[in-house]
């Protein structure tokens, strides 16, 4: 991700992900500073690292999401996302990626957030939350979020004994 601004380049984040076949997914990254307010973002790949697998993407199903305004004592109001994730997979997960977007009616990006959900068991349900430090100025008017395992980083699935 490169952030910039009429002056040129303020702000960028490098990092690595994964895709399933025939698959559209987020592509998130939270809390990237600058100097100055960003006029814009380039998202790029610059490197594809090919690995074929068999197993099935993993089941986690998202059972709930929720937008709620927190007021804290001191007055401030804060966004929230309230999700319920649960692990329909066969196997336990030591790390989950969950993201969540908030979205207004014209399918403009409100907010972005990602979670790690970690040691997710099989049949487990979770509950989620991820906060923005202020709320969001305009109307949600949907919420998506995707939750992932990475099966192609043989750490992250616990094969049962």
């Amino acid at each position: 991700f490169t952030l910039f601004d009429e002056r040129g380049v303020i702000a960028e984040r490098t990092g690595n992900t994964f895709l399933y076949a025939h698959e559209r997914t987020l592509v998130t990254e939270e809390a990237i500073t600058a100097d100055r307010v960003p006029a814009g973002v380039r998202f790029a790949i610059t490197r594809v690292v090919w690995s074929a697998r068999t197993d099935l993407r993993p089941a986690l199903v998202v059972v709930r999401r929720e937008y709620v305004v927190v007021e804290e004592p001191d007055g401030r109001r804060k966004s929230t996302i309230n999700a319920i994730v649960r692990n329909d997979a066969a196997n336990d997960f030591r790390r989950a990626i969950v993201q969540f977007v908030a979205l207004d009616a014209q399918d403009n990006l409100i907010g972005a957030n990602k979670l790690v959900g970690e040691n997710f068991r099989a049949g487990e349900s979770r509950s989620l939350t991820a906060v923005w430090p202020e709320q969001f100025i305009v109307s949600i008017d949907s919420i998506r979020i995707e939750s992932r395992v990475n099966i192609f980083d043989p750490s992250v699935i616990v094969v049962p004994h």
